[in-house]
């Protein structure tokens, strides 16, 4: 299921796709989204010995705007058909943006997948720090900002201690917030954990009940 902003990406991805020339030999368009809510896009190149992908393309052009960390990247084909990024884009994703969301296909349609989650072993260049993110819905804004939600359990969401940028998902954009995770717990749920799973449902909907979840404590700076 995508979110409101997910599917602005995914709607200004497939318009730039509509607009290429249908003779062309690549037509793959993408758009990114950065934390200010700026929209960035790209296309495929195609040339003699290779082709430039879209996804790189779009990536590129974010980091000429001179853009934030990217929050979600969405690659479309033809006839708007979402596609899984190739290997070199994901690379550079999850060297620059270790924390994007990246928009596949799946039975179930279009859905977000953590660019860790689709390269589990990549590798990532030791000299490069890029921003990392802590997601929330921004119904928790409040509660998180007067210190009553220093906790909160993930699914299939990598995070690790240290700072963070804190970020609060509107309609049409972002609130942002500078924190630090203080520690992650791992833990599988069990039978026992019933009221917990009712309550991550509503952000994971295909959650099995035996899952492996992060326990994220935090703080704001």
């Amino acid at each position: 299921m995508l979110s409101a902003i997910e599917r602005r990406v995914l709607e200004t991805a497939v318009a730039l796709a509509e607009a290429l020339d249908p003779a062309a030999a690549q037509q793959v368009a993408c758009a990114v989204i950065d934390v200010h809510g700026r929209l960035h896009t790209g296309v495929g190149v195609d040339h003699c010995s290779d082709a430039a992908c879209a996804e790189l393309a779009a990536v590129a052009a974010a980091a000429a705007a001179g853009a934030g960390p990217l929050t979600t990247v969405v690659a479309v084909g033809g006839q708007g058909a979402v596609r899984r990024p190739c290997r070199r884009a994901l690379d550079l994703i999850l060297d620059r943006h270790p924390d994007c969301l990246v928009v596949v296909p799946t039975a179930d349609g279009p859905a977000p997948r953590h660019v860790q989650l689709l390269l589990p072993n990549g590798a990532r260049h030791a000299h490069l720090t890029g921003v990392r993110l802590l997601r929330f819905n921004s119904r928790y804004h409040d509660d998180i900002v007067r210190g009553r939600k220093t906790s909160s359990v993930r699914y299939q969401d990598p995070v690790s201690a240290g700072p963070v940028l804190v970020l609060f998902e509107d309609e049409d954009g972002y609130r942002r917030l500078d924190g630090v995770v203080d520690r992650v717990e791992e833990h599988r749920l069990t039978s026992g954990d019933h009221e917990l799973v009712a309550a991550l449902r509503q952000h994971y909907p295909t959650m099995p009940d035996d899952a492996e979840v992060t326990t994220v404590h935090f703080h704001l700076q």
